[in-house]
């Protein structure tokens, strides 16, 4: 599509002759122009019809190699989260459980009863026990 497209551009630049002298200086550097670029468009159509190019090319690409993906070990299910009942009272307390599932209870007295999993306790006895169920006594 392109090569035909060229040919007529380079049959439209074909430019008639002057009637006179004088018409003929006038034009001069026109036609010198026009004279270019139908030499310019006539080398790029003898080129295309040597060298033709095809309609659709392909598109070009390069293969990315990838690295060697590690070996993913599925995820351990994790082990549901302790419970922690606090009593009906006016007293708020602030409750965390460590990732290790240590209980901590700010500002409560170490002296102060706890019930892990259904044995009764002293605060500062639940240092280090794991549990699945508290509750502030």
């Amino acid at each position: 599509m392109l090569l035909p497209m060229l040919k007529a551009v380079s049959k439209m630049l074909d430019y008639p002759t002057p009637n006179t002298a004088a018409e003929a200086e006038l034009e001069k550097p026109f036609r010198i122009q026009v004279g270019c670029a139908k030499i310019i468009l006539d080398e790029i159509i003898t080129n295309l019809e040597s060298n033709p190019i095809p309609e659709n090319p392909k598109p070009v690409y390069k293969e990315k190699t990838q690295a060697a993906k590690p070996d993913l070990q599925p995820k351990a299910t994790l082990e549901p989260k302790p419970e922690v009942e606090t009593p009906p009272t006016d007293k708020e307390w602030f409750v965390t459980v460590s990732d290790k599932g240590d209980l901590f209870i700010q500002d409560f007295p170490e002296d102060g009863m706890v019930e892990l999993d259904g044995v009764k306790m002293k605060y500062k006895d639940t240092v280090g026990k794991k549990f699945k169920k508290a509750r502030i006594l």
